[in-house]
């Protein structure tokens, strides 16, 4: 065989490894009801191994161009990423003659976790480790509570709803303590003033995201609807209010440059899990990672986990 030879059988067989790859990463979908879908990308290598749950944050779930998700497909570890059906992965899936399911439904914090567990059940997945993200420690919250799912990593996790502007939020708190002073149209007024302004912000970064995600203007008002009703399932929510003492134990993930405000709530909610859930040494912080934990330091946010299911 000459060299000649040689050369084409590589370069057919790169072909035919990236194609595999292509199938491996591409992003599958369930149908719960007509107008809600639930998207994800499976990885899934060995059955009697845990498969991590990666859940999103409020922008986006993980996909194959992340990079620590590539570091994962090649160490040949099970994970499943979701998006949520409110994502625009999901939000694509939904057919011109199909009436949105978030067009007639208000979304909470359960209704996530039902998709999460959707996908889990579907796929028959017997050993499933959840890994939240920020906004989605609401969603492993509601989990937890299920008392099916220990550990739970909680990565640069949520602790208020609106921490990352907080004088915003007391703004906002100002103004629904006001409305709520009429017991009959407060409530009434209160969410609607919180749309109006959720709405607002993600007419700004829809409009931003659609060049780059490749999707019809025909689901611009569709995918601002959508993040608006991730922003309204969130509001109020407070992580240490949870009852840390159900017995399950969490691992905290975070970053040494998040944000002082952030870092600080951090720091006082994983306090008072460990005194309540009698769980100690909870948390590891890695030094070049900032609030996008996994995208600041792939390498050792993928050693950590690997960590998790060895030892």
């Amino acid at each position: 065989m000459t060299i000649k030879h040689i050369s084409r059988l590589l370069i057919v067989f790169q072909i035919i490894f990236l194609f595999v790859i292509n199938i491996q990463a591409k992003i599958q979908s369930l149908k719960i009801e007509n107008g809600r879908y639930v998207s994800y990308e499976a990885h899934l290598n060995h059955s009697d191994k845990p498969v991590f749950i990666f859940l999103p944050g409020i922008f986006r779930g993980w996909t194959a161009e992340d990079e620590f998700i590539k570091l994962l497909r090649k160490e040949k570890m099970n994970f499943i990423a979701i998006h949520y059906s409110l994502h625009p992965e999901s939000v694509s899936k939904i057919g011109q003659q199909e009436i949105a399911y978030v067009s007639n439904h208000n979304y909470t914090a359960q209704d996530l976790a039902f998709e999460v567990e959707y996908v889990i059940n579907k796929l028959k997945i017997k050993m499933p480790l959840i890994v939240s993200l920020s906004y989605s420690s609401l969603v492993s919250s509601v989990l937890a509570e299920t008392k099916k799912y220990s550990p739970i990593v909680e990565t640069a996790p949520m602790i208020r709803f609106d921490e990352s502007n907080p004088s915003g939020g007391q703004v906002t708190d100002f103004w629904e303590s006001f409305f709520n002073l009429n017991p009959f149209t407060g409530p009434v007024i209160t969410k609607w003033y919180l749309k109006q302004t959720y709405q607002q912000y993600w007419s700004d970064v829809v409009d931003s995201m659609l060049k780059s995600k490749n999707l019809s203007l025909n689901h611009r008002e569709l995918m601002i609807k959508s993040y608006t009703e991730l922003s309204m399932t969130a509001h109020g929510f407070d992580f240490s209010r949870q009852n840390f003492a159900n017995g399950i134990q969490r691992f905290f993930i975070l970053g040494h440059r998040e944000d002082e405000h952030r870092y600080k709530l951090q720091q006082s909610a994983i306090a008072q899990y460990e005194k309540k859930s009698g769980y100690n040494k909870s948390t590891a912080v890695l030094a070049e990672a900032g609030h996008t934990v996994p995208v600041d330091a792939p390498l050792e946010y993928v050693e950590l986990l690997k960590k998790l299911i060895t030892e």
